[in-house]
């Protein structure tokens, strides 16, 4: 069971969750607001009560080939 509903609506049942989101796309989206794999994901872990959460998105490795192993060791080490 992820949430329930009580008369003061959803509650999340997961507070003592731990959760790593990987997150890998060939563009760079970052600073963008039509970016909505990381967001969606967030937005339904924090509905389960997850708030222990780590992300790590590596971007623009196939819009620059010629940085892509740079790119992808900047993401992993953060």
């Amino acid at each position: 069971m992820t949430f329930s509903y009580s008369s003061d609506g959803p509650t999340g049942l997961l507070p003592h969750m731990k959760v790593a989101l990987l997150n890998a796309r060939g563009g760079v989206y970052q600073d963008d607001p039509s970016e909505m794999a990381v967001r969606f994901v967030r937005n339904q872990l924090a509905f389960f009560g997850i708030q222990d959460l780590t992300t790590v998105v590596i971007e623009g490795h196939h819009q620059f080939p010629d940085r892509r192993a740079a790119l992808i060791d900047e993401g992993l080490t953060g």
